[in-house]
């Protein structure tokens, strides 16, 4: 029996592995506090233009029930004329 041996072995330290893995993470969190920056800002700006708290809670709210409608009929139209369904 001759056993063959992987070109290239898998280590949790192996710096191949470790420095994509990093890039990723600066990137979602580069991602994640450039969009809370300017949400923040945005509250900002509707206060200072006089909304209620109420005012820009319901904002807020609206916004994400769109988005959710719109990926909705976007997944629906996608995936769904061609008999793919969706997991979970």
């Amino acid at each position: 029996m001759t056993e063959t041996m992987p070109l290239v072995k898998i280590a949790p330290n192996n710096p191949v592995f470790d420095l994509p893995v990093l890039v990723g993470i600066l990137g979602v969190v580069n991602t994640l506090t450039m969009s809370v920056m300017e949400r923040t800002r945005e509250i900002g700006v509707l206060r200072a233009l006089g909304a209620s708290r109420w005012r820009v809670r319901r904002t807020m709210a609206d916004e994400s029930a769109r988005r959710r409608r719109t990926r909705q009929c976007r997944w629906s139209s996608t995936c769904g004329h061609r008999g793919v369904t969706r997991a979970g």
